[in-house]
């Protein structure tokens, strides 16, 4: 503490400290809700059309495993890949979290599960499209 604060009143003391204090815990807020924001611009319309017309191409190239999917569902799927594109994750890691993500829509579609190769292909194909929208 410096020398000064003898010479400050007591109260005077409190008040400044807590004034300090709380400058810097809504810095701090700040910095996080930035951090934790991500990048919300990626989720437009296009990049969702996008992403569905990708997901139907060649999620199954086949065309025979995701037959009665309906178009809302992939709209679902898609919105949820664009939240994980949208935290600024590393390349790796970001293909990671969509394979694993694709992975679990297959489940909850009941469908047979995909190679896991196929999915990261998958994955990366979908960030690499928007992210030449974006640029």
């Amino acid at each position: 503490m410096p020398f000064f604060w003898r010479f400050v009143p007591r109260r005077l003391r409190f008040r400044i400290m807590t004034w300090s204090v709380q400058r810097h815990m809504v810095r701090q807020q700040k910095r996080l809700v930035r951090a934790l924001r991500g990048d919300v611009t990626l989720l437009t319309w296009s990049n969702r059309r996008s992403v569905v017309a990708l997901l139907k191409r060649r999620w199954d190239e086949t065309g025979v495993r995701m037959v009665g999917v309906p178009d809302d569902a992939y709209a679902a799927y898609a919105d949820q890949l664009l939240m994980v594109l949208s935290q600024r994750l590393p390349d790796v890691v970001a293909d990671a979290l969509m394979a694993e993500r694709l992975a679990t829509f297959e489940a909850e579609l009941g469908l047979r599960d995909s190679p896991e190769p196929h999915r990261l292909r998958l994955a990366a194909a979908l960030r690499t499209t928007i992210a030449s929208q974006v640029a």
